[in-house]
């Protein structure tokens, strides 16, 4: 009995036929969403133009407008990032007014974390929110802008293109060969290559957005060529190390069909 549960325990995810219809549909939902990422990069990037091209108010705006006016502001109920499911966010009140201005950020710098309450920034509205603020050291960019990394939906797309595309490939071929016991080889390694690609994938997204430059009205295209770097670096590295499994596990099939057939003969 222990002998078999450890057999079940290390089995590839493919073994189970019916694993496959769920791993089709989880790849038909990257492809998805990657077709969703793809739409929002030129999107967010004519967005992050319109902020760069706009034009400054000729006096304080009453309503949504496409100019930008700024002004000083008093920052208070400074929330740092506690934790998951914690935000970062500050309200920021005109000097000799109460109307405060919620405003929520990406990260905690690099100006946030220096600020105390009752500390004065600049703050630059535009169409109805506070889309930066700035002292004389630095800048940083709230949600409300869309400098908040267009690059993001550009990388996500490829990331969830490939790793979507041979979820599909490898549950397809699997349901193709539903008659068999097991999954081939060429199935696992390619179902493994599209986990690693996705997990490192991420792991290149996180890396290359820490390096963006939020408060630059452009597609950061240092981080793209870091991501692409960072991820056609690992692709290499996944699909050496999957062609190296499948050729030792050809290998080992190749040996024992000669020792199993030399066996029955002996008997």
């Amino acid at each position: 009995m222990g002998g078999e549960s450890d057999d079940v325990r290390t089995r590839p995810l493919l073994s189970w036929r019916f694993v496959a219809i769920p791993v089709l549909l989880i790849g038909l939902g990257m492809l998805w969403g990657s077709v969703y990422a793809a739409g929002e990069f030129p999107e967010r990037r004519d967005r992050l133009h319109e902020l760069r091209d706009a034009p400054a108010c000729a006096a304080p705006p009453q309503r949504p407008a496409d100019c930008t006016w700024t002004q000083e502001f008093i920052v208070s109920d400074i929330r740092l990032y506690e934790g998951r499911g914690s935000s970062i966010s500050a309200m920021l009140t005109p000097p000799g007014q109460t109307y405060k201005w919620p405003t929520v950020y990406r990260n905690d710098g690099p100006l946030l974390n220096t600020l105390r309450d009752g500390d004065r920034v600049k703050g630059t509205i535009w169409r109805g929110g506070v889309v930066k603020i700035a002292n004389e050291d630095a800048v940083q960019t709230t949600n409300a802008s869309p400098a908040t990394m267009p690059e993001t939906m550009l990388t996500m797309a490829v990331v969830l293109a490939v790793s979507g595309l041979l979820f599909v490939y490898a549950a397809g071929w699997r349901l193709v060969r539903w008659s068999r016991r097991v999954p081939s080889p060429g199935m696992n390694c390619v179902l493994g290559v599209a986990v690693g690609l996705l997990i490192g994938g991420l792991a290149a997204m996180a890396v290359a957005g820490g390096t963006a430059e939020e408060a630059v009205p452009e597609v950061d295209v240092g981080a793209l060529l870091l991501f692409a770097a960072i991820y056609a670096v690992l692709a290499a590295i996944m699909i050496l190390v999957a062609v190296l499994m499948y050729r030792a596990v050809r290998s080992d099939g190749s040996t024992a069909a000669p020792a199993a057939a030399l066996q029955d003969s002996s008997l």
